[in-house]
């Protein structure tokens, strides 16, 4: 797997996702401890929530999605770069975070956009086929 050292518009847009988690999260029923952020070809930047429905597993939807599912409705459809980051229920007190890969669903709507540079940890990043490789959409 070919990886890359993060740039400072990455890193940019991991605080945009670390801060849209904060923002999002709430300690009830539906959990929003993570975020997508996404920086699109234009230069522009999308976040979203995970939405996590605990009675309802197929009601729930993650950050990445979210987040795709905003610049779509901003007339963008070039996506450049995707991180998910999660923050620890107990975020205020021990400042814990990370990246998360995304899961195979949004890997799947992701490829929808071409291939774009998707953030795996708080140090490199990969092309989406790297984590989808045997996907058609890139033939």
């Amino acid at each position: 797997m070919k990886k890359e050292r993060l740039n400072a518009k990455d890193k940019e847009l991991i605080q945009k996702g670390k801060e849209a988690a904060i923002k999002g999260f709430r300690n009830d029923n539906l959990s929003c401890n993570l975020a997508g952020a996404i920086h699109t070809n234009s230069g522009k930047l999308y976040t979203g929530i995970n939405m996590h429905v605990h009675s309802s597993g197929g009601a729930s939807i993650c950050g990445e999605r979210s987040a795709i599912m905003h610049l779509i409705s901003q007339g963008e459809r070039d996506i450049n770069t995707v991180v998910a980051v999660w923050i620890s229920r107990k975020y205020k007190r021990n400042k814990e975070w990370g990246i998360l890969p995304p899961c195979g669903i949004c890997r799947h709507v992701m490829g929808q956009f071409g291939n774009p540079w998707i953030i795996i940890s708080k140090t490199r990043k990969v092309k989406l086929k790297e984590l989808y490789p045997i996907s058609e959409m890139f033939s």
